[in-house]
């Protein structure tokens, strides 16, 4: 069920087709024989088939089967993946395939349904294939099979449905279902040795909806669902293995939609002690229009246990919290991943797929790696993803190739030549081995963090909390930056977001209301000694009372600042005082000192303005002092750093007294080997739709801090834009100045 745009949308049709792919191609032949007694042999020890380096490549759907004429190709396959329906196994009107169970009956579509699985899986067990099976639950307008539908998510508009482990009716039914599906499946000749419980049910706005993104609801759905399939498998397919399949957002929450894995997990594996839960995870990349190299990846990836997502470039943070922590008891496979040839290119794709394979391969907590689809489909193309290793006409991508030698004695001629284009860095240099770290890297550096704030605004709502940082540096660097909350209540720090490069906002979800600490910690990538913190109190809801060691303060006590702004003409933040403070009786006063002057300055006078709004006249480094005083005199104060830059000091644009149309010139406060550009559009060939940049004098050095320019326009409406660039042709300040020439 895979997977459109950036994350997830249009995949309807994508789970449309995919019922169809695993159907059709499964047509049965008229001489095959069905099961009517579900007494075959039963399946065995023997039958299981251990994971080794060397078995772990497998496939959704069974297209590589019915569609190729590759021997080769399919017998490079060793596991083979497919849904099961439960909408369309269960019977509601006495017409299937009966089944006693508990001494009552129940109908399934044995015939229409089952049989074709049954017979393609007995195709594919002869031939030595591992099956992996996924039970699913979609939307139905038949009332009876809304009712297995946890109730408060008896709604359409989602791909897939959490389970009603509520009502008792409902649970007999799904317990007497998979006892069918174990029984019939448990036979030695069509095992399924992997089920799979849900599809990334910790996404439940789209795949296991239950009405509600609460965190307990969800895990206490997730835990009474398991124990009543696990137990059904272990009564009549003891050799099976039964998992649950969570998200890749190992410390996200899909804002606030989902539930990080790290934290689903915990809680399940909490309440799951006596049953033996495996993880069947999905290792797509963060983005799908992005490599998991790339710069904008990293902004989600690390090797920390705080990391944001998990994928094929950092699975050891969730294999070894695995092992680590639950044991190796506990399996993983990689059950659903593909990569995008259309927005990655195809050379990308290639060796993307390579990558993810060689990291489950050496991994001895991963069992398979099974990638997503074998062909490109109209679902999946509709919704702009182009994830098969052949095209839609069976023509075959580099990925193809890729995925057939892979784990044989050709890896060296036909896959090594792809580490060439996983190049994790600003330089260009790519990798030399499959074990090498993909996650992009800033080159070292010797900039430092000179100054760090902290702002939360106030009057929010919930349930996201914003907040964000500003920090300045000795020099133009790439910033990560990592967020904890301390709750009062508990005493306790917490991680909620690990480091992220240039990611300076972040999205808080508190799970209760109550008093907080909010810390931010900002450091120069390429320098991680250069780390800077900044920390306040933050009341969520409605406050709980701290424990004594850590009493309430009541009554104003501390002040910081926030600065959002101190270039381009403006400083510019806010100041935030401790929580319990009343905020209608305070007063504020602002000043700023210019070190290069030896000047205070008196920014704002006492008034109820939290807010400083100051325009510098130069570039240069400025202390920003506040005080803060209450209804009862009391006053605190606090002050902070910051290098101010407003590098274009005047632009001018004016007929030219030459009589050579317009006289257009820029200045900057001073020359540090800039470069100065001015650039002319347009606007009625903008309107228009037509190329509108119609001048300019590109990028230019000068000896001075000034550059000028004639230029001739007609009669029109005209915006110049002024830029100034550093040495290194990074953009520094901009300004733009709308003109009409009515001659």
């Amino acid at each position: 069920m895979r997977r459109a745009g950036i994350r997830r949308t249009g995949q309807k049709l994508v789970a449309f087709l995919l019922v169809v792919l695993l159907v059709f191609p499964m047509m049965v032949p008229a001489q095959a024989k069905a099961a009517t007694t579900l007494m075959g042999k039963r399946a065995s020890a023997s039958d299981v088939v251990e994971a080794t380096a060397e078995n772990k490549k497998g496939i959704q759907g069974v297209e590589f089967w019915t569609d190729s004429s590759d021997t080769e190709m399919k017998n490079s396959v060793h596991h083979v993946y497919v849904n099961l329906e439960l909408n369309n196994i269960i019977n509601t009107d006495g017409t299937g395939t009966p089944y006693v169970y508990n001494g009552k009956t129940y109908y399934f579509n044995y015939e229409n349904y089952i049989k074709v699985f049954e017979w393609r899986i007995r195709e594919l067990r002869a031939a030595g294939k591992i099956i992996t099976a996924e039970i699913l639950l979609g939307w139905s307008d038949n009332p009876e099979i809304q009712k297995l539908i946890y109730p408060a998510g008896r709604e359409n508009g989602h791909f897939y449905y959490a389970l009603n482990v509520q009502d008792a009716d409902a649970v007999a039914t799904l317990d007497a279902t998979f006892h069918y599906l174990a029984d019939v499946f448990g036979q030695s000749d069509c095992f399924i040795q992997n089920w799979i419980l849900g599809n990334e049910i910790t996404a439940p706005q789209h795949y296991n909806y239950c009405g509600s993104y609460d965190i307990n609801t969800n895990v206490d759905i997730a835990v009474k669902s398991f124990d009543l399939f696990y137990d059904a498998v272990k009564d009549n397919s003891p050799y099976a293995r039964v998992y649950v399949c969570p998200t890749h957002n190992w410390y996200d929450n899909l804002a606030g939609t989902g539930i990080p894995t790290k934290t689903f997990i915990d809680r399940f594996a909490a309440k799951e002690q006596s049953r033996n839960w495996n993880i069947a995870y999905h290792a797509y990349p963060r983005k799908m229009d992005k490599t998991m190299w790339s710069k904008d990846a990293a902004a989600d990836l690390s090797h920390d246990i705080t990391s944001n997502f998990v994928c094929a470039a950092n699975l050891e943070v969730l294999t070894d919290y695995i092992k680590n922590t639950y044991g190796s008891k506990h399996r993983i496979i990689l059950s659903e991943q593909g990569f995008d040839a259309k927005t990655l290119g195809e050379e990308a794709q290639a060796a993307s797929l390579a990558y993810l394979y060689y990291a489950a391969a050496r991994n001895d907590m991963v069992d398979a790696m099974i990638y997503v689809q074998f062909k490109d489909n109209l679902g999946a193309t509709g919704a702009g993803l182009y994830q098969g290793l052949v095209n839609a006409d069976g023509t075959g991508r580099q990925a193809y190739n890729v995925f057939k030698y892979m784990d044989g004695p050709y890896a060296s001629t036909v896959v090594e030549q792809y580490l060439k284009y996983i190049k994790p860095n600003d330089t260009g240099t790519p990798i030399s081995s499959w074990t090498d770290d993909i996650i992009w890297k800033a080159a070292p550096t010797l900039a430092t963090i000179t100054s760090a704030q902290l702002y939360i605004p106030d009057n929010q709502s919930g349930p996201c909390v914003q907040m964000a940082m500003s920090a300045t540096t000795s020099a133009s660097a790439d910033l990560e930056y990592r967020w904890l909350v301390y709750d009062q209540s508990t005493a306790v720090w917490r991680v909620v977001s690990g480091w992220q490069l240039n990611q300076n906002i972040l999205n808080w979800y508190p799970e209760n209301a109550g008093n907080y600490l909010v810390q931010g910690e900002v450091r120069v990538a390429g320098n991680t000694n250069s780390v800077k913190t900044a920390t306040t109190g933050y009341q969520y809801g409605n406050a709980i009372n701290p424990p004594e060691s850590a009493p309430a303060v009541s009554g104003l006590s501390s002040v910081g600042i926030y600065l959002w702004q101190y270039e381009n003409g403006l400083i510019e933040g806010g100041a935030v005082v401790n929580d319990g403070t009343d905020k209608s009786q305070l007063s504020y006063r602002w000043l700023v000192y210019d070190v290069k002057n030896n000047q205070w300055i008196q920014a704002g006078d006492w008034s109820a303005d939290y807010g400083i709004h100051y325009s510098p006249s130069s570039s240069g480094d400025y202390l920003v002092y506040c005080e803060v005083k209450d209804a009862q005199g009391t006053v605190v104060n606090t002050t902070v750093g910051v290098n101010y830059r407003h590098a274009i000091e005047a632009i001018c644009q004016m007929p030219d007294p030459a009589g050579n149309g317009y006289l257009i010139g820029i200045q900057s406060f001073n020359n540090l080997g800039y470069y100065y550009e001015m650039q002319i559009l347009d606007c009625n060939l903008y309107v228009q739709g037509k190329d509108a940049w119609i001048y300019t004098t590109g990028k230019c050095g000068t000896q001075g801090n000034t550059l000028w320019t004639t230029w001739q326009p007609v009669p029109g409406y005209y915006w110049t834009l002024f830029n100034l660039y550093d040495a290194s042709g990074n953009l520094v300040d901009q300004q733009c100045y709308g003109f009409t020439n009515a001659q």
